[in-house]
């Protein structure tokens, strides 16, 4: 059995926080490349990013803007509308640390057994690689797999 991964698309809904410019989130996330998007008063940004049926998430690329890249990541899945203090407060599903290597195109894999019913993840940044006051992030990309919703229609009466 071999699972096919694709890219991912992100349903209607989806937000950030604390960013400078929010209105660029849609082009970091469908690759329009309409500019970076940037932290406002500090390094984190708390993105949230709703589907529209449930996915089994494979991996995920994250791709920065040079030494500002995102470098500390903790991805929280099905709880919508977290805040700051919630996702420092709370167990991450995942937590990871990108290298330079990775921001500039590196996919990384997600423990694959975490992520298998995901509809909503959110994704905290909460540094960057060079400890500057602004995170910029140029592309999200999710791979992984759809999960077609279960018609009881059917299903035939066995016996």
């Amino acid at each position: 059995m071999s699972l096919k991964v694709e890219e991912l698309a992100v349903g209607p809904g989806a937000s950030v926080l604390n960013a400078a410019n929010p209105e660029i989130l849609a082009s970091v996330l469908d690759g329009g490349g309409a500019g970076p998007l940037r932290s406002d008063c500090d390094e984190q940004l708390l993105i949230s990013l709703p589907f529209a049926s449930g996915v089994k998430l494979h991996s995920l690329n994250i791709l920065g803007g040079g030494e500002t890249a995102p470098k500390t990541v903790k991805l929280f899945i099905n709880n919508d509308n977290l805040a700051f203090d919630d996702v420092e407060d709370k167990k991450p599903h995942h937590e990871f640390e990108m290298s330079a290597r990775e921001v500039a195109g590196g996919v990384i894999v997600l423990p694959f057994v975490k992520f298998q019913y995901v509809t909503n993840l959110t994704i905290f940044i909460s540094g960057n690689l060079a400890d500057d006051e602004v995170t910029t992030l140029d592309r999200i990309q999710l791979f992984g797999q759809g999960i077609a919703p279960t018609d009881m229609k059917e299903f035939k009466k066995v016996g």
